[in-house]
């Protein structure tokens, strides 16, 4: 599904409760596994937490690791593998420190580091750009959280404020993916 070659935006169908949804495939050496970004923003806007920028047990991660995951079919569920990801440390909020640790999650948001292509999103509806959350904490400040604006842009903003999802998870590149009729 996924070729450094490939001149168009490579992209999957995965089913979500409410249908078959386009994912990117990002990469398929995400630590020895293929990274899928969803292509529109989830239909509702959340914070990441009430203040902290931490991301680890944050609302949106728990949020992602329980309601997300849990709402997806078990079908998709069972392809969704283990990522180990990094999240700057906790010690480093209010610091200008970037010492990081890695956590283990089925379902994440993107870092600020990761990939630079598609930083443009939709809402479900495809009528408008929207600003999204990345898990990389502004280690200036204890509250604020890198963001992707409208037009692609990368900010920090309030831990506290609304902006969008993309939910991103690995599935094994060996995985066959097929068309299923009427789907």
């Amino acid at each position: 599904a996924y070729s450094e070659k490939c001149k168009i935006e490579p992209i999957i169908y995965i089913e979500e409760k409410a249908g078959f949804v386009p994912y990117i495939v990002l990469t398929n050496d995400y630590n020895g596994k293929t990274l899928l970004l969803r292509k529109e923003i989830l239909p509702e806007n959340r914070r990441v937490s009430d203040y902290s920028a931490y991301y680890e047990e944050s609302e949106i991660d728990n949020y992602l690791m329980g309601e997300f995951f849990d709402n997806l079919p078990i079908q998709t569920r069972c392809l969704i593998q283990d990522s180990e990801i990094e999240i700057l440390d906790e010690r480093c909020l209010n610091q200008i420190d970037d010492s990081v640790i890695t956590i283990v999650r089925k379902v994440f948001l993107l870092s600020f580091t990761e990939d630079n292509k598609n930083r443009f999103a939709t809402t479900n509806n495809g009528k408008f750009t929207v600003s999204w959350w990345l898990r990389s904490a502004d280690s200036t400040y204890d509250s604020c959280v890198y963001a992707v604006g409208p037009e692609g842009e990368i900010g920090s903003t309030n831990a506290y404020d609304m902006n969008g999802i993309r939910p991103a998870f690995c599935v094994d590149g060996k995985q066959e993916i097929y068309k299923e009729e009427g789907r």
